[in-house]
């Protein structure tokens, strides 16, 4: 069976980019609430591990695209949720999948490695369809991505289409494997209006 301390890994056996998995149900449930899904919304969820936000995430959304790395992760997460209609589990890379075309929000467990990767392929287009992302990060970058003085060009790329607010901080045990440091839920949201037209 699949292990929480197997979420370094990737199906392929290459390390992965730091990928942490929540261990608690009720916490995952805390976020998606956190995150105000509406019932007609699309969710992409990216890096679903064990499916803890993907459950909470099905029972709010109209529907949840999963997009998940690990073969194996993959595989049971078709499993557990094969009877639910709403959920369609993807075995990909998230920086490679294709897009929802449609208008979407991303919740998301982001591999700690991956980050930046993963939110520039979702924020660096304005034009795009994404509508939200609730994202847990690695503690550090939370903090950096919320400072309403950007520290670098990425954030600074950002600032005018979108608002980053850290709505939360979890502590490293409450991650499988545990990190060395914690994580922060972002919520990321557009400017309405842009700072720029």
């Amino acid at each position: 069976s699949v292990r929480a301390r197997d979420a370094r890994r990737r199906g392929s056996g290459d390390p992965a980019r730091g990928q942490h998995l929540l261990r608690s149900d009720a916490i995952a449930s805390e976020l998606v609430a956190q995150a105000g899904i509406g019932r007609d919304e699309l969710v992409l969820e990216i890096g679903a591990g064990l499916g803890r936000l993907t459950a909470p995430l099905a029972r709010r959304a109209r529907r949840v695209v999963v997009v998940e790395i690990d073969e194996r992760f993959a595989t049971r997460l078709r499993a557990r949720f094969k009877r639910t209609s709403n959920v369609e589990v993807i075995h990909g890379d998230a920086l490679e999948v294709e897009l929802p075309s449609a208008a979407f929000r991303v919740v998301g467990n982001l591999p700690f490695g991956a980050t930046t990767s993963i939110l520039r392929r979702l924020l660096d287009d304005p034009e795009g369809p994404l509508a939200a992302a609730d994202v847990l990060v690695e503690w550090n970058v939370a903090r950096k991505r919320e400072s309403p003085r950007p520290t670098n060009l990425v954030s600074l790329g950002w600032q005018p289409w979108w608002t980053f607010d850290l709505v939360r901080h979890l502590p490293a045990s409450a991650f499988e494997p545990r990190p060395s440091v914690g994580a922060g839920f972002l919520a990321i949201r557009r400017r309405d209006p842009p700072l720029l037209g």
